[in-house]
């Protein structure tokens, strides 16, 4: 079954809040309290620098999914950091230079081990899909392959092959 899905900031975000994530960068450095923004072909991710009070990252960068390994890319990345901290500022441009490849790997790393957490857990168990006002899908996938995703203003378009046993039932 093709699926064509529509990923909200908002759900998004709540999965981010919901996973608590941390997200370690180096051996000094914790990212916490992601702040997701999505626009046309670009992902905006805000982050506390949880070592450094008042210290915040912001990354941009130029999402594409590779179809055939099943994993995110991150091209064109764009770090800035924020501070309040005197040593962070003035190390800021050093700082950036440093840790600019970290990040990127280990926030790749976050998206495509999330990804595949949740494709295991969704394989493992049956998914339940409401059908409003008419009853629920149970599905117990086989397979689920994600042939696309377009990043467009506050959401992500998805397209989804599921291959599984579907069982829907109606309400009479």
């Amino acid at each position: 079954m093709r699926l064509h899905l529509r990923l909200t900031e908002a759900w998004m975000q709540n999965l981010a809040d919901a996973k608590n994530l941390s997200l370690p960068v180096g051996d000094q450095y914790h990212l916490h309290h992601f702040n997701i923004r999505i626009q046309p072909g670009l992902l905006i991710i805000k982050a506390d620098i949880i070592d450094k009070p008042g210290s915040v990252i912001k990354l941009s960068c130029q999402p594409k999914w590779d179809a055939q390994l099943q994993k995110m890319n991150l091209d064109e990345i764009n770090i800035k950091t924020k501070s309040k901290n005197l040593l962070v500022k003035g190390a800021g441009w050093v700082a950036n230079k440093m840790i600019h490849g970290k990040i990127e790997k280990k926030i790749e790393e976050q998206i495509n081990d999330l990804y595949h957490h949740m494709l295991e857990k969704s394989l493992a168990q049956p998914l339940s899909i409401p059908i409003k006002g008419h009853g629920v899908a149970n599905v117990n996938a086989k397979a689920i392959l994600i042939q696309k995703m377009d990043f467009m203003e506050g959401v992500i378009e998805v397209d989804v092959v599921v291959d599984g046993i579907f069982n829907i039932e109606l309400n009479s």
